[in-house]
């Protein structure tokens, strides 16, 4: 990246400009079919996907093998494209390489300027999910705080799945059924921690939580990921363009000051999107708008506190339309 592909809508202040409605546009896919999860041939898909399933009596066998997983990923992923092609495979248990996974970054910790604190947040997206899902359950445990024994997050703030896809997790005892306000507690208490909240909805994790068909159409998870554990970013730190690009942003992304950046270059490798380069001339960030997804990641490690976590695009209605306009998800 070159100071040529610096986004025209941020200044070196990184101040925001404008709302770069193209930039929405581009992330939309009108072409592609509206994907709807299927059980197969005489629901072999389904019977696979319950017999493979974590419960709550083989939790602690399966997360022992867990920590694992990250090294594949990273392996499959500086591998290649060939090897990158059969880990988009696995990512999406899919037979053709177009994705259907799509995970949303909703940050919790957005920077609003004093004028703009009407807006809306990536924060009332997901209250909004919340408010409006029919069942709401809440994960006992995080798996991948347990699996790679995390000692900076607490492994008892789990993910919540609405609707249909709580009902199965909480029958296969890895989750309790949450009151709205509780479930808004739990958001809270991820905010407060700093947490990555990521909305998901993985083809892959049909065969984790042993979901059919008709509950994978119900499917949305979210997350509260700590930048250690997490195995979502973990794959998207690993993977090619094709991969990054099923993680996206709610409308806010890193902005960096170039007044306060000293080039120090600690930002970088914290960015599982690799949007991240510096200028020739003086050695400070610039952050490619098309790649940034908003985690936040590289402004929890910039010691000058450069970077800023702010809206540069329009956000859409609500947290479905997102998967419906950017993954073409049909979710009820």
């Amino acid at each position: 990246m070159t100071a040529s592909t610096a986004s025209p809508n941020v200044d070196e202040r990184g101040n925001v400009l404008f709302l770069d409605e193209d930039r929405l546009r581009r992330k939309e896919r009108p072409g592609k079919r509206i994907y709807r999860a299927r059980s197969g041939p005489l629901g072999v898909t389904d019977r696979l996907a319950d017999v493979m399933a974590i419960r709550g009596w083989n939790y602690w066998v399966i997360h022992c093998g867990f920590p694992y997983l990250r090294r594949v990923i990273e392996l499959l992923g500086r591998s290649g494209p060939v090897l990158s092609s059969i880990l988009k495979r696995m990512a999406m248990l899919s037979p053709e390489p177009k994705a259907y996974t799509k995970g949303v970054i909703l940050n919790l910790n957005v920077d609003i300027e004093e004028q703009s604190r009407s807006v809306t947040l990536p924060l009332d997206l997901v209250r909004d999910a919340v408010l409006k899902a029919d069942f709401i359950a809440g994960m006992n445990r995080c798996f991948c705080r347990d699996g790679y024994g995390c000692r900076d997050y607490p492994h008892d703030l789990g993910c919540l799945f609405l609707n249909g896809s709580g009902r199965v997790v909480v029958e296969h005892g890895l989750a309790a059924e949450l009151t709205k306000e509780e479930a808004l507690q739990r958001i809270g208490r991820a905010a407060e921690l700093g947490l990555v909240c990521q909305a998901l909805w993985v083809q892959a994790e049909r065969f984790i939580w042993g979901l059919s068909a008709e509950e994978m159409n119900e499917l949305l998870e979210i997350c509260f990921c700590c930048p250690c554990c997490c195995a979502g970013l973990s794959l998207c730190r690993a993977g090619d363009r094709g991969i990054k690009s099923m993680f996206t942003p709610s409308g806010w992304t890193a902005v960096c000051d170039r007044g306060l950046c000293d080039g120090c270059r600690l930002c970088a490798p914290h960015c599982p999107q690799e949007a991240i380069a510096f200028r020739e001339d003086d050695g400070k960030v610039l952050i490619d708008q098309e790649a940034c997804m908003g985690c936040g990641l590289c402004k929890a490690h910039c010691p000058r506190g450069a970077i800023s976590i702010r809206q540069t695009m329009p956000m859409r209605e609500s947290l479905h339309s997102y998967f419906l306009e950017e993954g073409r998800l049909q979710l009820r």
